[in-house]
């Protein structure tokens, strides 16, 4: 069995973040203003749409591209593409 334990697990193996962490550094689009202050927004990624927030002071507008930077509940934190 020690022979055969090199080739179920290897160290170079990618572990893969699960859950939705998982869209951590994905792009999506603003559908609706997203908002710190007033808590609301809303981003299109893919085919899904989901509720946004946003760590910055200024509004983000739709239609702007913007970038995954953490999930909060059931809520994506993002941040405008530069």
């Amino acid at each position: 069995l020690w022979g055969l334990q090199r080739f179920a697990w290897s160290e170079r193996e990618v572990v893969h973040a699960v859950g939705a962490k998982r869209y951590v550094d994905a792009r999506a689009t603003v559908t609706e203003t997203v908002s710190r202050r007033t808590g609301t927004g809303r981003v299109r990624m893919d085919t899904e749409h989901w509720r946004a927030t946003t760590n910055l002071d200024d509004p983000i507008e739709p239609g702007t591209e913007v970038r995954v930077v953490d999930v909060t509940g059931a809520r994506l934190v993002v941040e405008p593409l530069d």
